[in-house]
C-alpha cells in the first residue's frame, strides 16, 4: 500500500527492533494503512520518484452536443367549483310625497286644508306637525295622519307645516310648506277702523270702506289679496270714505294682490280721498300691484313709495297698471317706478290737476293712455322734475283736448331725437289732436328725485316680510 510512511530508526539492540516493531503496528491502525503487497520487512518505496503522468484522451470533436430538450407536460387544469351569483334583491321605489293644494294663505280661526298625495298612489301614514310659528300660538292640526288634513291657529303670522309618509317600511322625506295666516277684513267697513301691526297681514277679498269712514293703516301692515301662489284673483278695496295709509322709513305699508278704487265707478263726485305715504304697491312677485282707478273728483295723494310689479318665474301676473279714470285732484311724488306696464289716464270730463314731480321711472311704462274726448274743458297732466331713466310717454288715438307738460325731466339722455323716439303723439297720429311738450330738459339726473339707494331701504325693509320656507 503506498504512501504510507514508515519512520527509519537506528537499530541498536534487540528491545529497539521489539520496540519499533510495536510501533510500526500501532502506526499502520492509527492511519488506516494496513495490508499491501510489501510485508513489514520490505523496504518502504522511494518517495522520491517522480510519478508517472497519466495521459487523457481526447474526443473527436471539441462541440459538446446539447441535451434534447425535453416537453413540458400539458397542465391539467382542474375545474373550479362556479358559485352561483346572488339574486338581486329590487331596491324599492323612494316614497316620494307631494302637496296637493294652492293655497298658502288662510284666517285665523279658520280651519286651512291641507292634502298630499304620491305620484304612484301609495297609501300608509301620513303625519302633518307644526315645525315653526308664532311664540305661544295656539295651533290645532285635525286628522295628522290622514292624507287629507286641515290646521286652524288663533293667531296672525307665518306658519311652516311639514309633512311625511310612512308606507312600505319606508319614511319619505319631510315636504315643507309656509302658509301665512291673518285677518280677514269684513265686506263693509263702516266705522273708523285702524288696522295695526297685532292682526297684520289682513286679507281682503272685497271690502267696501263707507262714506265719511276712515281706514287708518299703521306702519309694517301687509294688506293681502285672497290667494297666493298661481292664484291669479285679486282683492278689492273700494273707499267712499277715507284711506289712510301711512307707513315710516323702514317700516312700508305693504299692499299686495289688491285693487284699490273708488265705491262706486259711477259716482261723478266722490269725496273720497286716498293718502298713501312710505307704501310699497305690489312688490311680491307674484302679485298685480295697485290700480287706482274709476272714482270722480276724488283726492289722491301717493308719497315716498314703491310701486311696482315683479314677475316670477312663471309669469304669474302680467299687468301692473296704475288707472287715474275720471280723477281731477292727483299727485304722485318722490316715488319710484318699476316695472309698471302703463299710467294711465282715462278722462271724460276736466281734469286741471294732475301733477307727477320728483319721481324716478326706472321701469318700463307708458303715461297717460286713453283719453275720451272732452267738450267742457281740458285735460292738463304735468310731469315735471322727474328721472325717466326708460319707458315713454303714449297717447292713445281719440286723446283730444288733452295737455300733457312734460318740460324739467332727465331722460337718461340730452339727445331731442332719441327723447321724441319715446313719445307717442299728434306728430305721429293725425287722429291725436294732443301734443306732448317737453323742452327744455335736465342735463343731468334729477336730485330731488329718489334713487337707487332709496330702493334698496324699500327692499331691505321688505326682506323679511314675506311668508316663505325659507324665511
Amino acid at each position: 500500500m503506498a504512501g504510507c510512511p514508515i519512520n527509519r530508526f537506528p537499530l541498536r539492540n534487540s528491545f529497539s527492533w521489539f520496540a519499533v516493531g510495536i510501533w510500526g503496528l500501532l502506526s499502520l491502525v492509527i492511519t488506516g494503512c494496513g495490508g499491501s503487497e510489501t510485508g513489514p520487512s520490505d523496504p518502504p518505496p522511494d518517495t522520491t520518484a517522480t510519478p508517472t503522468p497519466q495521459t487523457t484522451a481526447t474526443p473527436a470533436s471539441s462541440h459538446t452536443p446539447s441535451p434534447s430538450p425535453t416537453a413540458s407536460p400539458t397542465p391539467v387544469v382542474t375545474p373550479q367549483p362556479t358559485t352561483p351569483a346572488p339574486t338581486p334583491i329590487p331596491t324599492p321605489t323612494p316614497l316620494v310625497v307631494e302637496l296637493d293644494f294652492n293655497l298658502r294663505s288662510g284666517a285665523v280661526n279658520e280651519p286651512f286644508e291641507l292634502k298630499a298625495k304620491t305620484e304612484n298612489g301609495v297609501s300608509g301614514m301620513y303625519n302633518w306637525r307644526l315645525v315653526a310659528g308664532p311664540v305661544d300660538a295656539g295651533v290645532e292640526i285635525a286628522d295628522p295622519s290622514s292624507a287629507q288634513s286641515s290646521i286652524l291657529v288663533d293667531a296672525p303670522g307665518c306658519y311652516h307645516v311639514a309633512v311625511s309618509l310612512q308606507a312600505d317600511g319606508q319614511t319619505s322625506e319631510d315636504v315643507l310648506v309656509a302658509i301665512e295666516f291673518g285677518t280677514r277684513l269684513p265686506e263693509i267697513i263702516d266705522q273708523d277702523t285702524v288696522l295695526d301691526q297685532t292682526g297684520s297681514p289682513y286679507f281682503v277679498e272685497s271690502t267696501r270702506v263707507t262714506d265719511g269712514v276712515t281706514l287708518d293703516i299703521e306702519p309694517s301692515v301687509s294688506v293681502l289679496g285672497p290667494a297666493f301662489a298661481g292664484d291669479m284673483a285679486t282683492g278689492t278695496l273700494r273707499v267712499a270714505g277715507h284711506l289712510n295709509a301711512q307707513g315710516a322709513p323702514g317700516q312700508p305699508v305693504y299692499f299686495g294682490q289688491v285693487a284699490i278704487g273708488f265705491a262706486d265707478e259711477t259716482q261723478q263726485n266722490s269725496e273720497a280721498e286716498f293718502d298713501l305715504s312710505q307704501v310699497v304697491m305690489g312688490a311680491r312677485s307674484e302679485l298685480f300691484p295697485i290700480v287706482l282707478s274709476q272714482g270722480g273728483a276724488a283726492r289722491i295723494s301717493v308719497s315716498d313709495s314703491l310701486l311696482e310689479m315683479e314677475l316670477d318665474s312663471v309669469g304669474v301676473g302680467d299687468k301692473g297698471d296704475v288707472w287715474l279714470r275720471d280723477v281731477g285732484n292727483v299727485v304722485f311724488q318722490r316715488n319710484i317706478f318699476t316695472a309698471i306696464p302703463s299710467i294711465s289716464l282715462i278722462s271724460s270730463r276736466p281734469a286741471t290737476n294732475i301733477k307727477f314731480h320728483d319721481n324716478w321711472f326706472a321701469g318700463d311704462y307708458a303715461t297717460f293712455t286713453e283719453s275720451a274726448a272732452v267738450s267742457d274743458g281740458s285735460v292738463v297732466a304735468i310731469l315735471t322734475g322727474n328721472n325717466l331713466d326708460v319707458g315713454q310717454i303714449r297717447l292713445s288715438s281719440g286723446a283730444n283736448h288733452m295737455t300733457i307738460v312734460a318740460t324739467h325731466n332727465w331722460w337718461g339722455t340730452t339727445d331731442i331725437s332719441l327723447i321724441e323716439q319715446r313719445i307717442f303723439d299728434c306728430h305721429d297720429d293725425p287722429d291725436i289732436d294732443a301734443c306732448v311738450e317737453f323742452q327744455p330738459i335736465l342735463q343731468e339726473p334729477w336730485q330731488s328725485a329718489p334713487g337707487v339707494n332709496d330702493l334698496q331701504d324699500f327692499r331691505d325693509a321688505m326682506s323679511g316680510r314675506y311668508c316663505t320656507v325659507e324665511g
